[in-house]
């Protein structure tokens, strides 16, 4: 569980601009993830973040792709791995401070 890694997310950031989806799936992310992981990462599937966002079916996964798209230009989260042909997509989280300085 990557309560660290929440903490850090849940840090203000208001430069950023997130919307409060955006914030509740990078929390959501972050739960999930492994804090003592030296490159963090999420690869849980769409579904969950949904769930944390209350919305299910193709409104959840819409929901879930602009916080994502949120994320990324935020460079909270990283693509590592897309998604395809049932595999889920994996991603790299920037939270930890050393990482927002070295995010891409």
């Amino acid at each position: 569980m990557g309560a660290t890694l929440v903490v850090w997310a849940l840090a203000p950031r208001p430069e950023l601009g997130l919307s409060k989806s955006a914030r509740l799936v990078l929390v959501r992310m972050c739960v999930t993830a492994i804090d003592g992981d030296v490159a963090p990462w999420y690869g849980a599937g769409w579904v969950l973040l949904a769930d944390a966002l209350g919305v299910d079916g193709k409104r959840g996964e819409l929901a879930v792709s602009r916080a994502i798209r949120e994320l990324r230009d935020a460079k909270l989260v990283e693509l590592e791995t897309a998604g395809v042909h049932g595999r889920r997509a994996r991603y790299l989280l920037h939270v930890r401070p050393w990482d927002l300085d070295t995010a891409p």
